[in-house]
């Protein structure tokens, strides 16, 4: 992720990139240092970094949650349980 413009690079793209300049244009900003290693390899350490998780994982999570399916679906009525008609 970009210091400066928040333009997002994905770790794998950063030891192959030309510079450690960000890409984007009318950006300069450096994207990562290089940290030798006690095996002296060089690894790209990102300046700023955006975790984020998988929404999938995190509704998985929710609803295994005992009673959570039921919570969520205390709202409907009876016979309410096929798609609605669109909306015209």
């Amino acid at each position: 992720l970009c210091p400066s413009c928040w333009q997002m690079y994905h770790p794998s793209e950063l030891p192959t990139m030309q510079s450690r300049s960000c890409m984007a244009p009318g950006c300069s900003e450096s994207l990562f240092q290089l940290k030798r290693m006690s095996s002296n390899t060089l690894k790209c350490v990102p300046y700023k970094v955006m975790p984020v998780a998988s929404f999938k994982a995190a509704l998985a999570c929710l609803l295994m949650h005992p009673g959570k399916w039921d919570e969520l679906q205390h709202w409907r009525k009876d016979g309410d349980h096929e798609p609605a008609p669109p909306i015209t």
